[in-house]
């Protein structure tokens, strides 16, 4: 007897939705188990004659909650990309780092024996809450017997919002940061609230409105030389809002037939510039994707959880996630973001 940990059909078109999906079927909260014949029956392997969903609807639901969490996900897959998500136990309420102060520059020697200057770093500690993101949906029994009769799929469209509704606020924190969620006095901040990041508008940086296209470049080169100042020198993510985004596909008049976006991704310290519908109008975020300036910890990858009305009349379902994404700055306070408004 196995829990399920294969789905069949192909259903894997990223490699985001093959996680997402793999990540919902190693869930150990589902409740199902199947044996080799493929019935559902209880952890003993005796069989459970009045379980709500058969192995099939498992699947369909599943599968479609991972396809939504592949189309809506954004920033967090970035950061998966990036190589900068890791895990946390589920107990912990707050994760902790330290940032290091410089050490004084290595000397040049001759020989091994040769006494140098010894150093000792100094360290800062920072923490953010790592909070649950949850939304529920359910399904009656009467309802699951009369699409069963009428020889139709359980609706997914339920589950597929609360996945959607998860995702959304995920990202939206990861932007916006919350005060709501506070622990031991730390708050989670984001990449348009965190104090140390850089802030200006376009044309402060030497730039001005998208709108008139010579601004453009001039704008992304005074951002790269704020931050480079600071000694970050990317590439960098960049997130704009979708007036800004369409703007950049305008072409230039020069006789390069290229459009400001293709001009802009062809720099050395642009990843690439990505539109955000949550970035307001006028709006662009940068962030180094580097381990001293932001990653994700996630405690708890994406769930469906179930449980059922004392009656069995009635199943409950909950989406959820927990993590947190944590923005960094160096031991002089100085961050790899930037914000830049009215562009």
């Amino acid at each position: 007897m196995t829990n399920v940990k294969t789905i069949s059909g192909t259903f894997a078109d990223s490699a985001l939705y093959a996680n997402a999906m793999q990540s919902i079927l190693d869930s150990t909260w589902r409740p199902e188990y199947y044996n080799d014949q493929g019935l559902i029956c209880n952890r003993d392997g005796s069989l459970r004659t009045n379980a709500f969903l058969s192995r099939e609807e498992w699947e369909r639901l599943d599968a479609a909650i991972a396809k939504r969490i592949a189309q809506r996900i954004n920033i967090v897959g970035d950061l998966q990309a990036a190589g900068l998500s890791d895990t946390l136990p589920i107990g912990v309420y707050l994760s902790k780092w330290r940032v290091a102060s410089e050490r004084i520059a290595a000397q040049v020697t001759m020989e091994f024996e040769t006494r140098v200057d010894s150093d000792r770093s100094d360290f800062k500690h920072y923490a953010v809450p790592v909070p649950i993101y949850q939304t529920d949906y359910d399904f009656g029994r009467r309802y699951l017997e009369s699409v069963r009769l009428a020889g139709r799929n359980v609706e997914t469209t339920e589950a597929e919002l609360a996945a959607e509704a998860v995702v959304e606020t995920v990202e939206s924190v990861i932007v916006n940061g919350s005060t709501d969620i506070s622990v031991e006095g730390y708050t989670i901040p984001g990449l348009r609230t965190l104090a140390s990041r850089t802030t200006g508008t376009a044309a402060a940086f030497g730039g001005g409105d998208f709108g008139t296209i010579s601004n453009i470049l001039p704008t992304f080169l005074g951002v790269y030389s704020t931050l480079s100042g600071n000694r970050y020198y990317g590439p960098f993510n960049i997130y704009i809002a979708n007036t800004q985004y369409v703007e950049m596909l305008n072409r230039y008049t020069d006789g390069s037939s290229k459009t400001a976006l293709q001009v802009i991704e062809e720099l050395p310290f642009v990843n690439f510039v990505k539109a955000n519908d949550l970035m307001t109008a006028g709006e662009m975020v940068w962030y180094q994707p580097s381990s001293d300036v932001i990653d994700l910890r996630v405690a708890l990858d994406m769930e469906n959880v179930r449980w059922e009305a004392p009656d069995q009349s009635r199943a409950y379902y909950k989406v959820m996630w927990a993590g947190v994404c944590r923005m960094k700055t160096d031991y002089a306070g100085n961050a790899g973001i930037a914000q830049v408004t009215s562009c």
